[in-house]
């Protein structure tokens, strides 16, 4: 266990003061195995210690610079590994998609223009079960070993959705029987052409990532009226001044949609009183689950977004596209203007 202190307060020191690190999390096998996971912009570095703090491994892998759900055409399911599990050998399958990071992936560079697929929960690489190249095996979970086992093609088949095809048995991603019931097994399989083969490849915000929010046509700052707590308090745009009362902390919610969560308050972004027209102002509260509290966040350009609140299928709006501190911020219909489109800073 001192080994594990001295290997964590290490790690924390070189990777958490690196400028590029963005995320660190901790995972423990049932064998009591410990894992440290440092994910960064383009980066994910894993190191693995067995129960006596002697290391086992590390791997250093160039990635895109995303987190990525794959979304199966089939079942409109999302690739999720069983019960959030972390250890080798854990079931690979499809779910609805919940927003976990059991279901995100990191794609890194492996050789010949394939990929990796890391699993962000678990640090570890979407693997053919023993190497096999027979139809069926299934996919699983295995620390990353450098075999083609764990190296993938990305066959495009247009409107970010691909083929995935395993570079060792040049066999196909495949869900079991093309069911669409969560829970069951991806395996690999002949290429047939199915859209139970076929993957919609979704970039994702990183669960917990830290921002602020611009408004694309005023350049002013989402913000909680002078820093107040109080459940209730108006959200308005103001200029940026680098407080905590304006950043924003993410969480996918599934579907593609998300909680804000100020920094300062620890209160959702929320519509009024559920408001669901024109002009309902925008406020913080409690985290309470409710659709008020969702947002779906669609790319409209590099780093810029709208977002529209689930309950009133309205657009976070800035009023007027006014640029005077202290406007207070509202919902209201799509219209295509940068009163509705934010960029979204780490």
């Amino acid at each position: 266990m001192k080994k594990y202190i001295l290997f964590i307060f290490i790690c924390i020191f070189a990777l958490g003061t690196a400028p590029s690190a963005t995320a660190m999390k901790y995972t423990y096998t049932k064998s009591g195995q410990l894992g440290l996971v440092s994910v960064s912009e383009g980066k994910y570095i894993s190191f693995q210690y067995d129960n006596n703090g002697n290391m086992i491994g590390r791997k250093s892998l160039t990635c895109q610079d995303s987190e990525y759900k794959f979304i199966n055409i089939n079942s409109g399911k999302a690739l999720d590994v069983y019960a959030g599990d972390t250890n080798n050998g854990s079931k690979v399958q499809i779910e609805s998609d919940n927003g976990t990071d059991a279901q995100r992936w990191l794609l890194c560079n492996a050789p010949n223009n394939t990929y990796k697929l890391i699993n962000v929960n678990s640090g570890k690489a979407l693997d053919v079960a023993d190497g096999k190249i027979t139809d069926g095996t299934r996919g699983q979970l295995w620390n990353d070993n450098g075999t083609d086992a764990q190296n993938w093609r990305l066959v495009s088949n247009g409107n970010d959705i691909y083929t995935f095809v395993n570079v060792n048995s040049n066999k196909v991603l495949d869900v079991a029987g093309g069911s669409v019931s969560s829970g069951t097994t991806v395996q690999i399989w002949t290429g047939n052409g199915t859209t139970a083969q076929q993957w919609k490849m979704v970039r994702a915000l990183s669960n917990g990532t830290e921002l602020k929010i611009i408004n694309a046509g005023n350049g002013k700052a989402i913000d909680v009226s002078g820093g107040q707590t109080a459940d209730g308090t108006p959200v308005q745009v103001w200029t940026s001044n680098n407080t905590t009362a304006q950043r924003w902390k993410i969480f996918d919610t599934g579907s593609n949609r998300y909680k804000l969560i100020n920094v300062h308050s620890g209160k959702a972004l929320e519509v009024a009183g559920g408001g669901v027209t024109n002009g309902s102002g925008v406020q913080i509260w409690d985290d309470n689950g409710t659709a008020s509290q969702q947002w779906t966040l669609t790319e409209i350009t590099n780093g810029v977004y709208t977002l529209m609140n689930v309950n009133s299928n309205k657009m976070l709006d800035t009023p007027g596209g006014s640029s005077i501190d202290g406007t207070q911020l509202q919902i209201y219909t799509a219209n295509g203007t940068t009163s509705q489109q934010w960029k979204l800073i780490k």
